[in-house]
């Protein structure tokens, strides 16, 4: 058995007193952190809840494009059948359309790439952030 010392164990008693004294404050300061990132959370969650909403709108936007882009080419057809005096005229017209239509298409696309790109790096990051702080044994 260990001998120790009346002052020895006293000693390491206030040491462990000291010890204790710190790791509570280190507690204090976690749970203060902790509740900063619970708000962050919510607004990470808000931030989430609009990516939703405006991927929806994309959609939303894709959908009625071509259902523009149907009546457009129905034009094209309806065109194809119009008189040579008419051809013309129609032509230009149709041609301007189909122009603002091809640069409309140009910015969707663009529009598209961007949000593809972001919600990428949302799913990315939730990933990686979910593998640092999740349990393995809680993982669905």
């Amino acid at each position: 058995m260990i001998k120790l010392t009346h002052l020895e164990m006293y000693n390491e008693q206030k040491q462990w007193n000291s010890e204790f004294r710190v790791w509570l404050e280190d507690i204090k300061d976690w749970q203060a952190q902790y509740q900063n990132v619970l708000n962050d959370l919510k607004q990470v969650q808000k931030a989430l809840e609009n990516h939703g909403k405006a991927m929806e709108e994309h959609k939303k936007l894709i959908q009625l494009y071509q259902e523009a882009l149907k009546i457009h080419e129905k034009d094209i057809v309806e065109h194809e059948q119009v008189s040579v005096e008419e051809e013309y005229i129609s032509h230009d017209k149709l041609v301007s359309r189909h122009l603002e239509y091809s640069k409309k298409h140009a910015a969707q696309k663009d529009v598209h790439e961007q949000t593809k790109k972001h919600h990428q790096e949302i799913t990315a990051e939730l990933a990686r952030l979910k593998e640092s702080i999740i349990d393995p044994r809680l993982r669905t």
